[in-house]
């Protein structure tokens, strides 16, 4: 891209000024200058005469030095903003923040000494069932080992015994009477496994009245969390978390607001002694520059030409 300024001056003192042929003012064409190159001319745009960029000018002279002091100052400002800024909302709104706080303290600690599990509901439930109906359970596993394996000749096992001798006697006869027979036995065989399965079962049953009471009350306390935190347990571990950060994040359920004072006006001191730091990087910079400059204004026979840095 091309930039074409074009300045006409008139003996009565008017001033036209085109760029790339569109009419613009001093103004603007100071603003363009600004981006293009510095005018090194008596009464002209100069870098070194806009205040604005003296900071900036003497921060990049003394950049290898000063750069990582003020990147230090700049994260302790920016702590101190932000402690200033918690404790300025905290004093605003004391009541309420004391209220929330010991809201959520009180919900850490309850969900705390509650010690959830995922998946302990299922397993509770399916024992509490087993316990209530413990009478019923023994009684029906008897009642089916008695039918699968009993005394009298007519049980499940001694039935399909017969049928397995009925269909070995002629398994010889072909293959499929063969695949019948293997059939039968391996439902024999499986019968006889769950016969097994379920007198282990039934024996090793034990009515534990403590435990049911126990399971009860874990049962009820689980559900009363639910109904206050969540659907499910899972649900309530979720909250339990976020109640946890929420608590991180107001400083702990044991950092009054005289703590937070301190530690903002521990942040400000150490942003203030980063600042001093600065200020004297920048006065030492401040001194050789102007000692450069004056060198160079002597060199172009400005001897008497005085240079100083203040800020």
């Amino acid at each position: 891209h091309q930039l074409l300024i074009h300045r006409e001056l008139h003996r009565n003192g008017r001033n036209v000024i085109r760029a790339n042929g569109t009419l613009v003012n001093a103004t603007a064409l100071k603003e363009i200058g600004n981006h293009l190159v510095d005018i090194h001319g008596q009464n002209e745009h100069q870098a070194l005469m806009q205040v604005e960029q003296h900071l900036h000018l003497l921060d990049e002279y003394a950049t290898n030095e000063l750069a990582p002091v003020k990147e230090k100052y700049q994260q302790a400002f920016s702590e101190y903003r932000q402690l200033q800024q918690t404790l300025l909302e905290r004093k605003e709104n004391e009541q309420a923040w004391a209220q929330r706080l010991d809201m959520l303290t009180f919900q850490n600690a309850e969900l705390s000494e509650a010690d959830l599990q995922s998946g302990e509901e299922e397993r509770l439930e399916e024992e509490y069932q087993e316990l209530s109906n413990y009478q019923d359970v023994l009684e029906n596993l008897s009642k089916s080992h008695e039918l699968l394996d009993g005394e009298w000749e007519t049980n499940a096992l001694t039935t399909v015994s017969s049928a397995v001798n009925a269909l070995e006697n002629i398994e010889e006869f072909g293959s499929r009477y063969k695949k019948l027979a293997e059939n039968i036995r391996e439902i024999y065989y499986n019968l006889q496994d769950m016969s097994s399965e379920i007198e282990s079962v039934h024996d090793s049953l034990e009515f534990d009245a403590e435990r049911l009471a126990y399971v009860d009350e874990r049962l009820n306390l689980i559900r009363s969390l639910e109904q206050k935190y969540g659907a499910t347990i899972d649900d309530v571990l979720e909250h339990q978390q976020k109640v946890e950060t929420q608590l991180a994040e107001m400083g702990g359920p044991q950092q009054s607001t005289e703590d937070l004072e301190l530690q903002t006006q521990q942040a400000l001191a150490d942003a203030e002694q980063l600042a001093t730091s600065m200020h004297q990087i920048r006065k030492t910079a401040a001194s050789k520059l102007a000692q450069k400059i004056h060198e160079q204004l002597k060199d172009l026979y400005m001897e008497k030409a005085e240079f100083s840095v203040h800020f």
